[in-house]
């Protein structure tokens, strides 16, 4: 899976246990993350504030329809490891 596909899964499972809000924020950081255009910085920068909302104490604490609270974690935990290559 990769960032795009992670995130996508992400704000459905948010969007669907009624966080919209959050699920916006991290579509949003995503598109800087994956915006070819934008400086490294700031790309850097979108990946290190997604990192923090996988947090177990962020996202993590936060229950989700429909998904084991170990699925969650372990899907956060990958959106993670795939972000932390940026």
């Amino acid at each position: 899976m990769n960032i795009r596909a992670c995130s996508d899964l992400i704000c459905d499972h948010l969007t669907q246990s009624s966080f919209q809000k959050e699920a916006d924020e991290v579509r949003q950081l995503t598109d800087a993350v994956l915006n070819e255009t934008g400086s490294l910085g700031e790309r850097q920068d979108a990946a290190k504030q997604l990192i923090s909302r996988c947090h177990v104490k962020w996202l993590g604490d936060y229950f989700i329809v429909g998904v084991s609270y170990d699925q969650w974690l372990k899907l956060l935990t990958q959106f993670s490891k795939l972000l932390s290559k940026v």
